[in-house]
């Protein structure tokens, strides 16, 4: 199984609100990531498929609220996003 990043539709830069909604970020092949800057067109293409025409709306109507998490939010959220990762890792060994 190949490598993958934290795709963002948008960027952590431009939109850092959204830099942990679930809805913004999937993975990515480090290609399309990386060395063609997230892949952009086919990322809107198929983003809208992959989540529904209706939390892709909301996700872009959500831009541009700033969202503050609590130190507590945030440790919930590292410990749950890395047992997925310890989980995708496993699978993939098997």
């Amino acid at each position: 199984m190949g490598k993958y990043d934290a795709g963002h539709y948008y960027s952590v830069g431009s939109t850092p609100e959204l830099r942990f909604d679930a809805d913004n970020v999937h993975g990515q092949c480090v290609a399309c990531n990386q060395h063609l800057h997230g892949n952009l067109i086919d990322y809107t293409e198929r983003l809208p498929l992959r989540i529904g025409d209706k939390r892709f709306e909301q996700l872009k109507s959500r831009r541009g609220k700033i969202k503050k998490y609590s130190i507590e939010e945030l440790k919930e959220m590292k410990a749950k996003y890395r047992r997925l990762g310890n989980a995708m890792q496993k699978k993939s060994e098997i």
